[in-house]
């Protein structure tokens, strides 16, 4: 007994019905436009004839049709691990005595731009009794929002602090190259501000301004990080 066909296979009888048709009325054109003789067109039936239709057809296909990429699999990770850092303990941390724009010799981090949201959101939070922690540093693998990428790292793994931003930053204060993006490209971190409320904190090394612009965005941005910046997390 012949099972019931799905909704999708029903739609591809359609579409097959309809490419035959037109294909009909297309080779029926073709032999008027080229007096093919009467009684030839038989011969596109046969094994040789069809051998022939099938590679004029690929032939045809290839020149106006682009290659279609294969639509990404479900589930393919949006983090690819690049490594791990070892930051240390803090037992207090003073976020406004450390992020300062200061492009100095003696600046300790070199620090040419602070955003808005950074100041307002950050700058008022002292960190007390950060843990000493194996960061994870991930590349993302395409274009993606905060909120995928939050998810793929799971709600024990996201949260950061300043205090271990800051370490990375002192590690390479005069854009040294090292764990964080050198090249323009931001380095991403999830870290709660004083209200427990999560933002997406950044950096990224700009020779024009002197040092790292450090900023913050909100965690609901519909514009996508790009493919090739990191992430930190736990």
């Amino acid at each position: 007994m012949a099972k019931n066909r799905n909704a999708e296979e029903i739609k591809l009888i359609e579409a097959a019905m309809g490419v035959a048709s037109g294909f009909i009325h297309l080779l029926v054109k073709l032999a008027i436009k080229v007096q093919l003789p009467a009684g030839t067109l038989y011969k596109l039936a046969t094994p040789e004839g069809e051998a022939k239709l099938i590679a004029a057809t690929e032939a045809f296909l290839a020149a106006i049709i682009e290659p279609v990429k294969p639509p990404a699999q479900a589930g393919a990770a949006l983090l690819r691990l690049v490594t791990t850092v070892v930051v240390p303990a803090i037992k207090k941390f003073v976020v406004a005595d450390h992020f300062r724009i200061d492009t100095s010799s003696s600046a300790k981090v070199k620090i040419g731009y602070l955003g808005d949201n950074f100041e307002t959101q950050f700058l008022p939070k002292v960190e007390e009794n950060v843990l000493a922690v194996e960061l994870a540093i991930h590349t993302l693998t395409k274009g993606v929002l905060d909120k995928d990428i939050r998810k793929e790292l799971g709600q024990d793994r996201e949260e950061t602090t300043l205090a271990h931003l800051y370490e990375l930053l002192s590690k390479q204060p005069k854009g040294e190259s090292g764990v964080l993006l050198t090249d323009g490209r931001v380095n991403i971190f999830y870290i709660k501000d004083a209200n427990r409320n999560f933002w997406a904190a950044y950096a990224y090394w700009y020779a024009a301004d002197g040092g790292w612009s450090v900023g913050a965005g909100s965690v609901g941005n519909p514009v996508e990080w790009d493919e090739g910046r990191r992430v930190f997390s736990r």
